[in-house]
């Protein structure tokens, strides 16, 4: 073989050899990184399961309780007391709307009220004196929300809270037993760490010649 054509083929196995080795440098680099992601993942992964579970299970919070139509609204008060507050509304032709704002991370009834009523009308029945007037100004009141059904059957109806603040409406039965979460803490949870991922993705030479003589 000549040596004009031996050359090329050399340098082009010498490139071949050297990709091929930068890749295996660069593979064993991000199995490091994977691998100290994993051990991190394994100890925090008591604390992500419990906000996990934090975040989705629900816990009720507001019972209404309908007879021949009209609506009862049951809430627990902060000595565990259980409080009936009657309305006229008619729950089974109109939309019932219940209003709660979120005041220092817990959730607070505010009012209910139906589709034909202005909620700061005086024919919106109150659940919280405290809360007719808020002063969104303030940074601890961040938002408030609502949830709202028509055509509700005669029955218990039971509004729940998960932990990162969904309201939920189901009908349960006549003896089935809940309890009451009084003023429920609402957070805000982070998403899942990707930080593995990124740092694969910023693997730079040299992190592979540093992976090589250490």
């Amino acid at each position: 073989m000549s040596k004009r054509v031996f050359l090329p083929l050399s340098l082009i196995a010498l490139g071949a050899a050297l990709t091929a080795g930068y890749q295996w440098a660069k593979a064993g680099v991000a199995q490091e990184i994977y691998r100290d992601r994993l051990s991190d993942l394994q100890a925090d992964y008591q604390q992500l399961a419990e906000q996990y579970n934090q975040a989705i299970t629900p816990r009720p919070v507001t019972e209404l309780l309908v007879e021949d139509g009209t609506v009862c609204v049951i809430v627990r008060k902060g000595d565990g007391e259980l409080v009936r507050v009657p309305t006229n509304f008619n729950a089974w032709e109109d939309e019932l709307f219940v209003d709660y704002a979120l005041v220092d991370g817990r959730l607070l009834i505010r009012r209910v009220f139906d589709e034909h009523t202005a909620a700061r009308s005086d024919d919106a029945v109150v659940i919280d004196p405290g809360l007719v007037e808020v002063d969104w100004e303030d940074p601890t009141i961040p938002f408030g929300k609502a949830i709202y059904r028509s055509r509700m059957a005669d029955g218990r109806w039971v509004i729940s809270v998960t932990g990162d603040g969904s309201l939920g409406l189901q009908q349960v039965g006549d003896d089935t037993t809940i309890t009451l979460a009084d003023r429920p803490e609402v957070k805000k949870f982070d998403p899942v760490d990707e930080r593995a991922d990124e740092a694969v993705e910023r693997i730079s030479v040299g992190d592979v010649w540093k992976h090589l003589t250490d």
